[in-house]
């Protein structure tokens, strides 16, 4: 997955919760380096999901809700 897709995903929890909440869903993930990533790198695709799925349940949300919103 292109680093452009994971920095905007994290950008849109950001602007729709807080920067708090990304904190926490990158954390309780345990990506290393702290989840940081750039846009022109490429990730495996798995950790967009997480990042998605432990937001949802962050903040009490479904998964798919928020994919559709992102």
């Amino acid at each position: 997955m292109l680093g452009l897709v994971f920095t905007e995903l994290t950008g849109f929890i950001e602007r729709h919760h807080s920067e708090d909440v990304v904190d926490e869903v990158l954390t309780a993930i345990g990506f290393e380096h702290d989840g940081a990533r750039t846009a022109v790198g490429n990730y495996p695709h798995e950790e967009a999901l997480q990042v998605i799925v432990r937001a949802a349940e962050v903040l009490g949300e479904d998964p798919a809700t928020m994919v559709t919103a992102f």
